[in-house]
C-alpha cells in the first residue's frame, strides 16, 4: 500500500495518459492518502523535533535532507490538492487537506505564490460552502503533533493578514486590502494588533516592533484568533506557522534595523548598551551573540582592541 500510495501520479501531469491518473478523484482513496501523508509528516517531526520559541527567532536556512524531505511533503499535499479540486469536493476533510497544506507551507519556508491560489479556494469556496456545524474531519491517530480537525478560518485570515505584511514588504496595499474585507471576521483587538505591526515596520519603529512581537505579546493575540471548539497541542500547526511568519517579520525589522545602525553608528557596545537587543528585535542574549559571530565572519564588524564587548562597524567600499 505504501508504495502505491508513494507512486501516485498527479492530475494535473497524468494528462490522461497514465492508467492511474484518474486515481485521486476517489473519495477514499483522498482519505487514505491523506493518511499516509499524515505519516510522513509524523516521520519527520520524529526527525526534527519541534523547536522551542526561542529558536523560531534565529535559524540558519534549512537545506540538504531536511529541505528535501519538506519539499516531498508539500508536492504529496499537493497532489491530495489537486484530486480535491477536481472532484469539486467541499466537506470537512477538503478544509483540512487546504488548512494543513498551508500550515505547513508557511512553517517549511516555502515560496508562498503557489499557495496563494489554494487560498483562496479556501476562503472563496470551501469556507463557505461548508456548514460551520460540519463535523469535524476524524485525523489519524498519533499523527503528528499538531494535526487537528475543523475549521479555522479565522485564524487562516490572520495568518494571511500577517504574512501579506511580511511577504509584501515595504508595499502595504495587500494588506490593507486584506484587512478591510476582514473588518467582521476578526476581534477588533487582533485587527487593531495587526494594524500596529504594519504601522510600526513602515516607520521604522523597531523598539515598538520588538515590543509587539515578544512572546507574551504574541500569545494573547495568537489565543483570541483560535477556533475554540478545537483541542490544541503546545507545539500545534498553527502556533508553528505563527512563529515562522513572527520570525521573518522580526528578520525583515532587523535587517532594516541594523541598516540604519551601519549609517549612523561608528562603532558600540554589547551586552552594555542593552538596548541593542530590543532594536534589532531578538529574544535573548545569546541571538545577539551568535547573529554578532556572524557579522564578523562576513567582516561586516571587528573587534576593537582587546576589549570583547566594543565592536567597530566596518564601513563597505563603494
Amino acid at each position: 500500500m505504501t508504495r502505491h500510495m508513494q507512486n501516485i501520479p498527479s492530475i494535473s501531469r497524468a494528462s490522461g495518459l497514465d492508467k492511474d491518473g484518474d486515481t485521486l478523484k476517489d473519495f477514499k482513496v483522498q482519505e487514505e492518502y491523506f493518511k499516509f501523508i499524515a505519516g510522513k509528516i509524523a516521520a519527520y517531526w520524529r526527525r526534527y523535533p519541534v523547536p522551542n520559541e526561542q529558536a523560531w527567532n534565529w535559524r540558519p536556512a534549512l537545506k540538504g535532507a531536511q529541505k528535501e524531505e519538506q519539499d516531498n511533503i508539500l508536492i504529496q499535499l499537493r497532489k491530495l490538492r489537486e484530486g480535491v479540486l477536481s472532484t469539486k469536493r467541499k466537506d470537512a476533510f477538503s478544509i483540512t487537506v487546504y488548512e494543513i497544506s498551508y500550515l505547513l507551507t508557511i512553517i517549511f519556508q516555502s515560496t508562498f505564490l503557489p499557495v496563494q491560489s489554494s487560498l483562496s479556494h479556501l476562503v472563496e469556496e470551501l469556507y463557505p460552502g461548508v456548514s460551520k456545524a460540519s463535523p469535524f474531519y476524524p485525523l489519524p491517530m498519533n499523527s503528528t503533533p499538531g494535526l487537528y480537525s475543523g475549521n479555522h478560518r479565522q485564524f487562516i485570515t490572520f495568518l494571511d493578514l500577517l504574512n501579506a505584511v511580511v511577504s509584501n514588504f515595504p508595499r502595504l496595499s495587500p494588506f490593507h486590502e486584506i484587512l478591510s474585507g476582514s473588518c467582521h471576521s476578526l476581534p477588533p483587538n487582533t485587527r487593531g494588533w495587526l494594524s500596529s505591526v504594519a504601522s510600526a515596520l513602515s516607520h521604522k519603529n523597531y523598539a515598538r516592533l520588538s515590543d509587539l512581537t515578544t512572546t507574551e505579546s504574541c500569545r494573547s493575540t495568537l489565543e483570541a484568533v483560535r477556533n475554540p471548539l478545537a483541542s490544541y497541542s503546545e507545539n500545534d500547526l498553527h502556533g508553528l506557522a505563527f512563529l515562522a511568519l513572527r520570525r521573518a517579520l522580526r528578520q525583515k525589522g532587523r535587517e532594516q534595523a541594523w541598516s540604519v545602525m551601519r549609517v549612523g553608528y561608528r562603532e558600540f557596545k554589547h551586552p552594555v548598551d542593552g538596548w541593542i537587543s530590543r532594536m534589532l528585535l531578538f529574544d535573548t542574549q545569546d541571538e545577539v551573540k551568535l547573529w554578532l559571530k556572524s557579522l564578523i565572519t562576513e567582516g561586516l564588524l571587528s573587534l576593537k582592541g582587546t576589549t570583547p564587548e566594543t565592536y567597530i562597524i566596518t564601513k563597505r567600499k563603494v
